[in-house]
């Protein structure tokens, strides 16, 4: 802990005050709006809308109009730009709200002022602006690239996988050039989808096993990845000891850098090596069985703050109780004592851990000391600023050169993940396709894996603020309970996730990864087969 941070602590330390009354909390009722709210989901929504049909029709439209070998490498590119962007994105924002809130107006307050509102909707404006623009040259783009429809036509012309044998005449030539460069609007037509053939093809996508495993792969390993990484800066903080702060920057960074990494080195061996479906699918079950066994180790990796002096379990009426805890004692119960955020003091004599200095019964806490305690055996006991444990600057940095590594070998299966998809379905099956498995992430990953890590959160809770009567924000949380229920959660539906690459290897033994036409062939030799027998 730094010298700057303590003292920003010790000047927030509250102290044993037997003379003063806890002072109520201001409970006025103000006026809620619904129009804010109303007009952000509407917003959300509608950017979701947009979102999708970029993630659905872009990753195709690149695929269709490049070499097969080099999708892997584009991925891993585009892949790596996006989660570039939000880093972007919160440096404008930060920028964004140092300005006030009305530009039009001279503030009497300073940026650093709690009262202080800043112009949080500028970056919309701005990325609002840069995106429009943006959009209209993306929708200068044609159907097909030029070079896409020389290689169609090349492919074509020379029987390629038996799909058209090469012409005997000019005039035969002539006219397969002008179906190729020039091609009718039936023609386009008659390859693409349509609205009346979606239910067929959703059927058909369910029905195709590599296609349905891959999928519930990908939602079960999102479960576990989207939980676990979005309340990693809260488990930093809790189980290391770190700071709100530190813990976010943290997490974010190595979060963002090695999985840019894992994206950018994965695609680029991919495009260079083109190993087999079925390598790739081998490498993300060993990758999932990895991450499975981490987890189960992260269990046993955290600090020990020291023996927890933290009042009694509260009990309600009847007998039951929801595992918080009563801060107040018979040595501290004339102080006073706030439950806000906990800033924790040492007994170091007993390894003890009090919630601040006041809930040690001290009254003075001078140069990180606190002394004159009621709670320790003598009036020459002191505690200090911070938790008991020792070490364990060590021992968090260990949980984030794995976690590093975790991150970057998970992220190097992303790709090959991806291209199964794009492969195993018919070639104007792929958005359809990416967009089913979107809806499967959205509905079964994205929006209960929050709720549920943040029940396990709140089930680990020893001590809730309170406001006005009604529960607040959590101040302490059972660090061996949580660590357990927090990583054996993750390492489970990682299980499952691993369980169906399993099958998925299985299934996908013939599968070329970049030969689209390949695919397309044998897909119409074993429907013949079928309709044969």
């Amino acid at each position: 802990m730094t010298n700057l941070t303590s003292a920003l602590l010790a000047g927030r330390m509250q102290i044993c005050e037997r003379r003063l009354a806890q002072r109520d909390q201001a409970c006025g009722v103000g006026e809620l709006s619904l129009v804010p709210l109303f007009l952000i989901f509407t917003s959300q929504f509608l950017s979701g809308i947009g979102t999708l049909l970029f993630y659905t029709l872009g990753g195709p439209y690149l695929d269709d109009n490049i070499e097969k070998t080099q999708t892997p490498m584009l991925f891993g590119i585009t892949f790596s730009l996006r989660l570039i962007g939000p880093v972007l994105g919160f440096l404008l924002a930060s920028a964004c709200l140092k300005v006030f809130i009305n530009p039009s107006l001279q503030p009497i307050i300073a940026s650093d002022d709690p009262r202080w509102m800043g112009a949080w909707w500028l970056g919309w404006l701005m990325l609002g602006g840069v995106m429009a623009v943006t959009s209209l040259f993306i929708a200068m783009f044609p159907r097909e690239l030029p070079e896409a429809v020389e290689r169609r036509r090349e492919n074509r012309t020379k029987g390629s996988h038996g799909i058209m044998s090469l012409p005997d005449t000019p005039a035969d030539i002539g006219k397969v050039d002008s179906q190729i460069l020039f091609p009718s609007q039936n023609n386009l037509d008659s390859t693409l989808p349509k609205l009346s053939e979606i239910g067929t093809t959703l059927k058909s996508l369910i029905r195709n096993k590599v296609n349905l495993y891959n999928n519930l792969s990908s939602v079960f390993y999102m479960f576990s990845s989207i939980g676990f990484w979005t309340y990693m800066p809260k488990y930093m903080e809790t189980i290391f000891m770190q700071t709100a702060v530190t813990a976010s920057a943290i997490s974010g960074t190595v979060s963002i850098s090695f999985q840019a990494a894992g994206l950018l080195l994965s695609g680029a061996l991919i495009s260079k090596y083109q190993p087999s479906a079925r390598k790739l699918a081998a490498w993300n079950v060993c990758l999932g069985f990895i991450y499975v066994l981490v987890k189960i180790a992260f269990t046993q990796l955290g600090c020990n703050p020291g023996n927890l002096a933290h009042g009694s379990l509260m009990v309600h009426e009847g007998g039951s109780g929801d595992g918080s805890w009563n801060l107040t004692t018979t040595c501290n119960a004339a102080c006073n004592c706030r439950v806000n955020k906990i800033l924790p003091v040492c007994y170091k004599e007993e390894q003890t851990l009090y919630y601040s200095a006041c809930h040690a019964g001290c009254s003075s806490f001078v140069n990180n000391t606190g002394t004159n305690c009621s709670c320790l055996p003598t009036a020459e006991s002191t505690v200090t600023l911070g938790t008991c444990s020792e070490g364990c600057y060590k021992i968090f940095l260990m949980f984030l050169a794995i976690n590093s590594v975790i991150r970057f070998l998970d992220s190097s299966g992303r790709i090959g993940n991806l291209l199964v998809i794009y492969r195993c379905v018919d070639p104007k099956e792929k958005s359809l396709a990416i967009g089913l498995g979107i809806f499967l992430i959205s509905i079964f990953a994205l929006l209960p894996a929050p709720i549920v890590f943040g029940f396990i959160f709140d089930k680990s809770c020893l001590v809730w603020g309170t406001k006005c009567g009604t529960k607040g924000n959590c101040w302490l949380y059972d660090g061996e309970t949580l660590r357990y229920a927090y990583n054996l959660t993750a390492a489970g539906f990682t299980f499952i996730g691993a369980m169906f690459d399993v099958l998925v290897w299985y299934h996908v033994n013939d599968l070329d990864l970049y030969d689209e036409d390949k695919n397309v062939e044998k897909r119409r030799q074993n429907n013949r087969r079928q309709a044969s027998q």
